[in-house]
């Protein structure tokens, strides 16, 4: 695994990477390593976003814990978010007494395979979050 400590790169680049290692007699060996750093948009949660969209289809059950605080992070201008995922993939709102059941079965342009359903937060009813079917929600 690479952690990039580049955080301020903003296009992709090659680190170079030397690497000693030792036996127990002392004897050393030495090579070089080209790494090819592509660098990606991620958010707090590690997923790759896209327009706003969420996309958590990636053969893995990703849990993810969400409050209003990081949903305002991520709206787009008509604070609105859209997360796409499969069977196993599961989002629980943390703050859940804040968040309700709009509309179900919410068609969303682009996405024409899928079906939605709409949570809006209770204290600012102009936030929503659509979440794919597939997705369990815990609320």
């Amino acid at each position: 695994v690479y952690i990039n400590t580049q955080s301020n790169a903003a296009n992709d680049y090659t680190e170079m990477v030397k690497i000693t290692v030792a036996d127990s007699t002392g004897d050393e060996a030495q090579c070089q390593l080209a790494i090819d750093v592509d660098i990606i948009d991620t958010n707090p949660i590690g997923v790759v976003i896209a327009d706003k969209l969420v996309d958590l289809n990636n053969a893995e059950s990703d849990m993810l814990n969400l409050d209003l605080a990081l949903v305002s992070d991520l709206l787009d201008d008509d604070h609105n978010l859209v997360y796409i995922g499969e069977n196993g993939d599961a989002i629980d709102f943390n703050d859940n007494e804040n968040w309700a059941l709009k509309s179900e079965n919410v068609k969303i342009d682009g996405e024409d395979e899928s079906v939605f359903n709409e949570y809006t937060n209770t204290n600012n009813p102009n936030i929503s979050v659509f979440i794919e079917d597939a997705i369990s929600v815990d609320i």
